[in-house]
């Protein structure tokens, strides 16, 4: 049994938490568990409504702080920051790399890294 990903708006404008909620909720595996005005606010609303994907509007540096915060809290988190006036899309996730080969698995992170870098 598939269960849907649960989705959490924060600090988005009217019109684009509108678009991105009616964008969502064309997708059968995706559903809107909550919408929070300020990301500041995130932290007791995560506690209750549990969430897959925080999406984020990244125009407030103070938003992007409250929610990069969410990640230590939640390490299996989802961050997306629409930034831009929502024409990019920035994810921040904790991601654990099993090191089988501690010197290997090292050496592949890092060039995985440089590989992510925009225009690399």
């Amino acid at each position: 049994m598939s269960y849907p990903i649960r989705v959490v708006i924060a600090g988005l404008p009217t019109l684009q938490a509108d678009l991105v909620h009616h964008t969502l909720s064309t997708e059968s595996d995706l559903t809107v568990v909550a919408s929070v005005g300020d990301p500041r606010a995130m932290a007791p609303t995560l506690r209750v409504q549990p969430a897959d994907v925080v999406i984020v509007w990244a125009r407030s540096p103070r938003y992007v702080e409250a929610s990069l915060d969410l990640l230590t809290q939640y390490p299996r988190l989802c961050l997306l920051l629409l930034a831009d006036d929502g024409d990019a899309i920035i994810e921040a996730r904790i991601r654990t790399i099993p090191a089988q080969s501690w010197r290997e698995d090292l050496i592949a992170a890092v060039r995985g890294a440089r590989m992510a870098r925009p225009g690399a």
